[in-house]
């Protein structure tokens, strides 16, 4: 067998940090053998804390300023017209595995598999994955294939996101635990099964459980006692036996996490302070409620739309009166005309005096209350999307154009740029990685 046809697997524990990775292990006995086989480096996401454009350099071995992709969408013909970003948006091709289209007899055969679990930005591709979707995904369906439905029908149906966000979850936090537990179990059967009765090369499996109970029960959840200990203790030795069989299967293995958690400090819309400083306006319009459900009615009837996130019940920027916004959380766009149908007063020959104010301002408003905010500028900002990208560790940013909510509704915790790595292939002088570093350990 060689290189390129070994079995590889790729699982992700997003939101773990590596000291937690530690405390991970100890209760993954059976793993303990296999995990001492390899070494750990710390994973640098930054400026990103959210999974799409962090798998995005992941799956493609490119940054982000190469690749396109900046967050869970981006803007279409306009800045309020939001589309859900995936692989077909990405401007550099996917390294980490390849799709495999071989004709025999003019026949499509595609042998091995791909096996896609929950992974954003992919989507099905029938003749080559077997795909799972991570519910964050502009298609009206979960799985690839009719083979995967019949496995579902008999593990039981799959609901990626049974909650629409964390904020919702909360509102019965045990019952929450328990239901998320139980999904992950599910996604754990999947891989199982998937890899036992097919024929593959390439597995990437992500778990959401660890992002998901660290919003929940906060980022002890793995050293201290809490009123699910039970029910976690079980998952853990489930996982244990789970990943051990994958393990035992694969001859080239890569975990890693994203990111991870830290407590949250402030919560910061940068639009606000955009309209504060009359860098734009925003206006709540009536018709946008029923545009929202007119669109979801059309949506309904396709096999395989491609979802606007445009039409909210948030503001909605005015494009005469918007120098720039950040539709996209921790981006900055100009509004040119050139890019965007309905752009302001800001065309091609404004745009470096237009990027210097905003930088200048940023330096001046944002670090002057949050010293340690980090603004970079896009050098590719010509071939697509925003001028720049920003990060504020500790501070929750507001998702799209919404108004910042109170500080009673404070999260307990926000996501942060620091995950880990851990590989046979990591050095061992590595200290830390970036996830365009991951490529060449997969």
């Amino acid at each position: 067998m060689t290189a390129s046809q070994k079995k590889r697997l790729v699982v992700s524990l997003d939101g773990l940090n590596l000291e937690q990775f530690d405390q991970l292990k100890s209760r993954l006995p059976l793993l303990s053998d296999y995990l001492s086989k390899g070494r750990v480096a710390q994973l640098d996401s930054s400026p990103f804390v959210d999974a799409q454009p962090i798998w995005a350099e992941v799956l493609t071995g490119a940054p982000w300023h190469e690749n396109g992709c900046v967050g869970f969408s981006k803007p279409g013909r306009t800045l309020n017209e939001m589309q859900v970003f995936s692989e077909r948006d990405l401007l550099k091709p996917i390294q980490m595995f390849e799709d495999n289209d071989t004709k025999i007899g003019g026949v499509s055969k595609n042998r091995p598999w791909n096996i896609l679990i929950n992974i954003p930005l992919l989507r099905p591709n029938d003749a080559s994955r077997l795909w799972l979707g991570d519910g964050g995904q502009p298609v009206a369906k979960n799985a690839s294939l009719p083979g995967l439905e019949e496995l579902i029908s008999k593990l039981g149906s799959y609901n990626p996101r049974p909650y629409v966000s964390i904020g919702e979850a909360m509102a019965d936090w045990t019952d929450a635990t328990k239901l998320l537990l139980q999904l992950e179990d599910q996604r754990l059967g999947y891989a199982l099964a998937l890899t036992q009765n097919s024929d593959w090369k390439f597995l990437a499996y992500r778990l959401s459980i660890f992002d998901q109970l660290s919003h929940l029960l906060e980022f002890d959840f793995l050293s201290s006692k809490s009123v699910i200990e039970k029910e976690l203790e079980k998952f853990l030795g489930r996982l244990d036996r789970s990943l051990a069989t994958l393990f035992e299967q694969a001859e080239e293995i890569l975990l890693f996490s994203g990111y991870s958690h830290m407590c949250c400090s402030a919560l910061l819309s940068m639009n606000d302070v955009f309209e504060q400083s009359r860098l734009l306006r925003r206006e709540l319009k009536e018709t946008q409620k029923n545009n929202r459900l007119a669109a979801l009615t059309a949506l309904e009837k396709q096999q395989d739309p491609q979802t606007p996130l445009g039409l909210t019940e948030h503001l909605a920027f005015l494009p005469r009166h918007t120098l720039c916004a950040s539709p996209v959380k921790g981006a900055i766009y100009l509004n040119v005309k050139p890019h965007f149908e309905d752009g302001g007063s800001v065309d091609d020959s404004m745009k470096l005096d237009e990027e210097d104010r905003i930088e200048k301002f940023f330096q001046s408003s944002i670090n002057k209350y949050f010293p340690k905010a980090k603004l970079l500028k896009n050098p590719n900002c010509n071939q697509f999307g925003p001028s720049f990208v920003f990060i504020v560790e500790g501070v929750e940013l507001v998702e799209s154009n919404a108004k910042a909510v109170s500080f009673e509704n404070l999260p307990a915790l926000t996501h942060a740029s620091k995950g880990f790595v851990w590989s046979p292939k990591v050095d061992i002088n590595s200290r830390v990685l970036k996830p365009t570093d991951l490529i060449a350990l997969a």
